[in-house]
């Protein structure tokens, strides 16, 4: 039986943030998340699955901004599951589906762990090799649906995914002028499938001294940015405001008020492109107003009622009168 599929309007409307936040250990992973997800929730509910032996219990109470947000009053208030070895994908995937419908935010700390530690998807895919002699794309064709599988978990949920990964130095092996090869080093790359960063909202990098880098983003206000706790205007909250205005101001509707007041907006700037004040412009439209059309009234005709002697209508006076009336007002007699 044939599907009824409908083409609609497309809008950001209902979506939520999926991001990926990498760096060496150290740098904040942990913390930053929990500030972007409370941002984003305004102090909503907040759950975090740990691997890293319960270290976000470390930021439970912490007070933030209480004067500016007043949830935050209590300090920071979350549910946490600690999860240990082994790091099965797979449990993963069936902690996402049961519980993103239950909490206003989510934080994999870390991601990393499901990727290259014990009982991870990389011992998943050498185990399946193993069974088959080492044959490595053997053992791929069990790993990938499990992976593919995760991120369809990610990419469904119903709530802000932030994925914490650990980071290792990243290098390419390329060939100079002479051909031959060198290996260049590139940065920090997260630890985990490589794929795993394309299918994010954002993908951002934290280094040593605390700054959020975006390296890949789907909301240009945020993208190529870098964020410091040092700075006065674009600290990690910044991007959180940000991000949360991006996806509040998804409708259609709100996006085509939006434009209406800007052309109206620009409809009341001079030559050089300055705001003209509204009185001012009020004088110019009604200098430049045409003048309105001034219309005469018709005037009168006085006539006197034409009766017969016997109090009848007398058809030939009629007549009389009626013959100018027509000749004046019909275009063709």
């Amino acid at each position: 039986m044939a599907r009824n599929f409908q083409f609609k309007e497309a809008t950001r409307e209902g979506h939520v943030l999926k991001m990926a936040l990498w760096g060496p250990s150290g740098a904040g992973k942990t913390y930053s998340a929990l500030k972007i997800a409370y941002e984003l929730t305004d102090g909503g509910n907040v759950g975090v699955i740990d691997t890293e032996n319960g270290s976000s219990g470390l930021y439970a109470d912490m007070a933030d901004d209480q004067m500016r947000n007043p949830t935050m009053r209590k300090g920071w208030r979350f549910q946490s599951l600690e999860f240990g070895a082994p790091y099965d994908p797979r449990e993963l995937t069936q902690l996402l589906n049961k519980y993103s419908s239950e909490f206003d935010a989510l934080i994999v700390d870390s991601a990393s762990a499901f990727w290259n530690q014990e009982g991870g998807l990389l011992e998943i895919v050498e185990q399946a090799g193993a069974r088959v002699k080492g044959n490595n794309f053997a053992g791929w064709k069990v790993g990938t649906p499990i992976q593919e599988a995760l991120k369809e978990a990610i990419l469904r949920s119903k709530c802000h995914i932030i994925l914490c990964m650990r980071a290792r130095t990243t290098f390419e092996i390329s060939r100079d002028d002479r051909g031959k090869s060198k290996v260049e080093k590139l940065g920090l790359g997260p630890i985990q499938r490589d794929t795993t960063i394309y299918e994010m909202t954002i993908g951002a990098e934290i280094d040593a001294d605390h700054k959020m880098h975006v390296d890949k983003s789907r909301c240009s206000a945020v993208a190529d940015k870098t964020y410091s706790p040092n700075s006065s205007t674009s600290k990690i909250e910044e991007f959180a405001r940000e991000i949360k205005s991006w996806l509040g101001t998804a409708e259609a509707d709100k996006a085509e008020s939006d434009m209406e007041q800007m052309l109206e907006a620009s409809r009341n700037l001079d030559d050089d492109g300055n705001l003209v004040p509204a009185e001012a412009t009020t004088t110019l439209n009604s200098a430049l107003a045409p003048e309105p059309e001034v219309i005469q009234a018709p005037v009168p005709v006085e006539s006197t009622p034409i009766l017969d002697s016997d109090d009848g209508i007398d058809i030939d006076a009629l007549i009389d009168e009626i013959t100018p009336l027509a000749k004046k007002n019909l275009p063709i007699w």
